[in-house]
């Protein structure tokens, strides 16, 4: 069965990471994706040694997994971590329009 996310703020660790084994991810410009594991003494995790060098190339996964770097939306959707950047206008409804958009995604992926 297909996995998908709706993501509209930050994704920190385990939540950054799992992002790319998903079978497709939304994002809104608010979403940003951030493993500090460095800064807190961890190794990475999550298969995002692995997979993060597959998917963004060696230099953007160092920076991600050792340095800290928080991805924004958008970025994350030039290098394929997010398969839809949903733009909304902040409002009481820009969940709405991300979870409208996540819906459409998902029925023409079935």
């Amino acid at each position: 069965k297909p996995i998908f996310a709706a993501i509209n703020g930050p994704t920190i660790g385990a939540a950054a990471t799992s992002a790319t084994l998903l079978d497709g991810v939304l994002a809104n410009q608010r979403a940003t994706f951030h493993t500090p594991f460095a800064s807190l003494g961890l190794v990475p995790e999550g298969c995002s040694s692995v997979i993060f060098p597959k998917l963004f190339g060696d230099e953007l996964a160092n920076k991600m997994l050792h340095e800290g770097h928080k991805m924004t939306a958008q970025e994350a959707h030039e290098h394929g971590m997010v398969n839809v950047l949903v733009e909304t206008e902040p409002s009481e409804g820009e969940d709405t329009e991300l979870l409208n958009a996540a819906i459409t995604y998902a029925e023409a992926y079935v």
